[in-house]
């Protein structure tokens, strides 16, 4: 690979040109082409009963929600009254057709705020959201009165436009910063910008390639943070790994074809195989239904095999082209041009394999006391509270919250289709036999639907009174509760949305007897978040499963070891434990939110971890790879394992601390943006990073091959130990 990449480095560079070219004309654009949404599992019950309601009560269907205030006087003013109803009768003009529901057509108090100087209206679309926002957006900007438009198409919109705003903001902090420290690594300018002009390379491709993809697949709007983070962060990685080895054989005398050759033949296989393992990791993610995770894994995938592509070969070109000048231009720092050959780091790995027992005693403590937070962890989906302060619809939520009566949890949402009509005496015998055993369940306060006036009827009376189809009483009654053969419940409850007993008071719905012929779907918040833990429960063995198998399959090819993988399985397992507790104690517990200016919801988005989970052990891998292919490199030498893994440490030392300290900068920077699902990411893998790099590298790995000595090469068939060759 290396002579042919040399031999067609002119070829490469156009090729580099070329992908900067449509990434910046082409790929740029892909935000537009990006989908918000898809947490949830679609083959799901909440999910089924989400889409049941669609159809069958369409007006519950909420896109948005128009908040207005009277400044001067309450709601019941007749100008602001008027007011109010033009800008109503101006939304329904709007091409989506939507319908409104407001206090001045229902009369119902939970429309208006204690003060009564503040009412709302909830506005349902159908067709693009994204376009029937904008379009009611302009039809309100002129309103007389203060208005805000909130509700879930608001939301989506606002968290899509700050995603592609988040990213030339978080790439000016970063970007500065990984330039000083690249000067500080190399020394040299010429050599600190290819890693960042690898990088820009990566993304941009990377970017391009995804636009193409949305064409055939729905992809979420985060995807772009992970090709950025990824992309970026990778390839600035392994770039530093193949120059440093580079300017190592220049430096022991090599021409410059014969670095290229020998810095592809050790450093760039140790980036094939470790970005192969990377890539893999997230493909797991297609073991999860969600198109969240899906798209994830895809984009990050994408991006991991951009800059390993990018690395090979563009890299290698530019640098047969600089050739010796990658070294000019030197800036004098108080820092070794060459962090690999530090002596600290040789002293470092001599205690390391002197001590191996202590340091293992002392570093598995450390990583079991991090991660022990996360044994009480809490799951939530996230819900409007963790979007950023300054998004309309976060006020729009807030004020309806805080100023409106209705305080009570969201409902939970049956929806029973009969064989014959909810209202017909057969049906509502079914139904009121139905709704008493909800009532029968553990923490229900109530069951609302067609039943709710059971108490002050008996079941013959409330026939009859269903009867009159004419009553305009039983029309609306019938409006809200029926539609066809289906009919809805809704249940309050005791507890928060979230509590277990809530969760587990919506499995006991579900285990209440269906009726003969019948069908039943709950739905819901509290449903949503059950049927998503479950999902995500169910698959993940599947997901694990690849990521372990890609892991050992990778490391057993490339090492021809069968202890290794194993180790490193365990050891990178160990380090996300650690990661996931302080994750849990920052952002569950609430700790550090000054500092990192969040406000804690008490619990972590469930997807979280398992992005993290497939992210982070990827990259683990990746630090795996680069030190132990040194250490065989250097046992295969020598055979001399105490000395291989001194070796090995004082190598790689500083380039896995660099890459590690580079990486940390990029993620930690997406732990300075404004969405908290963001934050928690960027600073639950800064955290894995940094703990990896700094604790499982450099220590329990080392310590661990000493203490198994000669076992670690281990193979079957490779018949005696390789110390008696």
């Amino acid at each position: 690979m290396g002579r042919l990449t040399y031999g067609l480095r002119w070829l490469w560079i156009v090729v580099g040109v070329l992908v900067l070219s449509v990434g910046i004309s082409y790929g740029i654009n892909v935000f537009a082409n990006l989908k918000t949404g898809g947490l949830d599992d679609t083959s799901a019950g909440s999910s089924k009963e989400a889409q049941l309601m669609l159809q069958s009560f369409p007006r519950s269907r909420v896109s948005l929600i128009l908040l207005a205030k009277n400044p001067l006087g309450t709601i019941d003013q007749p100008s602001f009254r008027s007011a109010f109803q033009n800008l109503i009768s101006a939304v329904e003009t709007d091409s989506s057709k939507p319908s409104v529901t407001s206090y001045y057509t229902t009369g119902s108090p939970s429309f208006v705020s204690n003060d009564k100087k503040e009412t709302f209206a909830l506005i349902g679309v159908s067709g693009d959201q994204d376009s029937a926002y904008l379009r009611i957006k302009h039809l309100l900007s002129n309103a007389s009165i203060p208005v805000q438009l909130g509700g879930p198409a608001a939301s989506d919109y606002e968290l899509n436009a700050e995603v592609a705003r988040d990213l030339p903001k978080l790439g000016a902090i970063s970007l500065p910063l990984l330039l000083i420290l690249l000067l500080l690594i190399f020394r040299s300018p010429i050599a600190a910008s290819l890693p960042l002009l690898i990088g820009a390379i990566s993304v941009l491709g990377a970017f391009a390639i995804t636009r193409i993809m949305t064409s055939f697949m729905d992809i979420s709007v985060f995807a772009a943070n992970i090709i950025s983070l990824l992309g970026l962060g990778l390839a600035i990685d392994y770039s530093l790994l193949y120059v440093s080895r580079f300017r190592d054989e220049l430096d022991a005398g090599q021409s410059v074809e014969s670095a290229i050759r020998t810095s592809s033949t050790h450093a760039g296989a140790a980036i094939f195989l470790s970005g192969t393992t990377v890539a893999l990791s997230l493909l797991g993610l297609l073991a999860f239904p969600q198109m969240f995770l899906r798209s994830m894994g895809v984009g990050g995938a994408v991006a991991v095999a951009s800059a390993v592509a990018a690395s090979l070969t563009i890299l290698p070109a530019i640098l047969s082209v600089i050739g010796k000048n990658v070294n000019r231009l030197m800036i004098p720092v108080p820092i070794s041009r060459n962090l690999n050959r530090k002596s600290a780091w040789r002293t470092f790995g001599t205690f390391v394999v002197h001590w191996p027992v202590s340091v293992l005693f002392v570093t598995l403590g450390a990583l079991f006391l991090a991660g022990s937070p996360f044994l009480h962890v809490k799951f939530a989906n996230p819900g409007v509270d963790t979007l950023p302060s300054f998004f309309q619809s976060r006020q729009v939520a807030d004020s309806i919250t805080k100023d409106f009566p209705h305080s009570e949890n969201p409902e939970i949402e049956i929806l029973l289709t009969l064989p014959e009509s909810p209202i017909s005496s057969d049906g509502l015998a079914t139904v009121i036999s139905y709704a008493n055993q909800l009532r029968e369940l553990q923490n229900v306060v109530s069951v609302g639907g067609l039943t709710t006036p059971v108490s002050s009827r008996s079941e013959s009376q409330l026939s009859a009174f269903y009867s009159q189809t004419a009553n305009p009483e039983v029309q609306q009654i019938e409006k809200l509760y029926v539609s066809g053969s289906t009919t809805l419940l809704t249940l309050s409850y005791k507890g928060g949305s979230d509590d277990l007993s809530t969760q587990a008071l919506v499995r006991a719905v579900r285990g209440v007897p269906i009726p003969d012929n019948s069908s039943v779907l709950v739905g819901g918040q509290t449903a949503e978040l059950v049927d998503n833990l479950d999902s995500l429960g169910s698959h993940m063995p599947t997901a694990i499963a690849i990521i372990f198998a890609t892991t050992f399959v990778v490391l057993l090819v490339m090492l021809s070891s069968v202890v290794i993988p194993i180790k490193a399985i365990i050891l990178n397992t160990l380090s996300l434990s650690a990661a996931f507790g302080l994750m849990t104690w920052i952002f569950q517990e609430g700790h550090l939110h000054k500092l990192l200016q969040f406000t804690s919801s008490g619990s972590l988005d469930p997807t979280l971890p398992v992005l993290i989970f497939a992210i982070a052990f990827g990259l683990a891998t990746d630090y795996e790879v680069f030190l132990v292919s040194r250490i065989k490199e250097e046992f295969d030498r020598t055979h001399d394992n105490t000395e291989a893994v001194i070796i090995g440490v004082e190598k790689t030392g500083g380039v896995i601390t660099s890459a590690g300290l580079l990486l940390v900068v990029v993620v930690a920077a997406f732990g300075m943006s404004d969405i908290l699902s963001m934050k928690e990411m960027g600073v639950g893998l800064a955290i894995a990073v940094a703990v990896d790099a700094a604790i499982v590298r450099t220590l329990l790995v080392p310590a661990a091959m000493q203490l198994f000595g000669p076992l670690n090469w281990w193979m079957p068939g490779k018949g005696e130990l390789l110390e008696m060759e």
